[in-house]
């Protein structure tokens, strides 16, 4: 059961970090073409790959919350929270003005 959490937690932050570097490489590119074309939408669409790059980068701290062992000041651990917590956190995170 460990080893398929582990290689699990393999598979999400790898999947992750190639969003984050995809996006950053779309969100640079838009933002060039934005700026050479001076439009404000393709500059905004610069701005949402950066923030799905920031949602990535959230998954991959829920990753890592999830599999932490349990401990004398977290008896429980965080195992059945932290999915819960990331996807709020998430859902605020989008629906911020």
């Amino acid at each position: 059961m460990e080893e398929k959490a582990i290689d699990r937690e393999k598979i999400i932050i790898h999947t992750s970090l190639t969003g984050i570097l995809a996006n950053i490489v779309l969100a640079s590119f838009k933002a060039f073409v934005g700026i050479a074309s001076s439009s404000i939408a393709v500059i905004l669409d610069a701005v949402n790959n950066l923030s799905d790059a920031l949602s990535s980068v959230i998954t991959i701290v829920g990753t890592k919350l999830a599999l932490k062992a349990p401990n004398k000041k977290q008896p429980l651990s965080l195992r059945g929270k932290t999915p819960l917590l990331t996807q709020s956190f998430q859902h605020l995170f989008w629906q911020a003005p």
